[in-house]
């Protein structure tokens, strides 16, 4: 797995927002592509901070590479929860009401993942650098 393949998990997405997000309205597909864009554009900005990475140097983003690889599943849940907090921001109708509620949860989600990136180890082997690296 890598950057440019790790997408949200549907599943994990539709858990506890069946309501709104039924799979007759929202196949798997259509799951796992709302707001990906700048949801993935959100996560590997952050991402690339937190582990002091430039963009700009395709070294880092073979590094990159390899911290996808390594923690799939928590880059995956970090980016269902930036996603569904674009969804719910786009159709939350106002202060406390149902919407709202699960929009200000799913920040919270995204953030204490957020705040786990960098704890990322980057020890992982990389061709592109032909050296164990880590950076903490």
């Amino acid at each position: 797995m890598d950057w440019s393949t790790i997408t949200a998990d549907a599943d994990f997405m539709r858990a506890g927002n069946e309501d709104l997000l039924s799979p007759s309205e929202y196949p798997p597909s259509a799951l796992r592509a709302l707001y990906q864009t700048p949801a993935k554009r959100k996560v590997k900005s952050d991402l690339i901070g937190a582990l002091r990475l430039k963009e700009s140097d395709s070294s880092d983003m073979d590094l990159l590479d390899d911290v996808v690889d390594g923690y799939q599943y928590e880059i995956q849940e970090a980016l269902a929860y930036y996603q569904l907090y674009l969804y719910y921001y786009g159709i939350q109708s106002g202060e406390g009401s149902q919407t709202h509620e699960r929009m200000k949860l799913c920040l919270r989600n995204y953030e204490q993942k957020k705040n786990g990136f960098i704890n990322y180890r980057i020890d992982e082997y990389s061709q592109s650098r032909s050296l164990n690296y880590v950076r903490s």
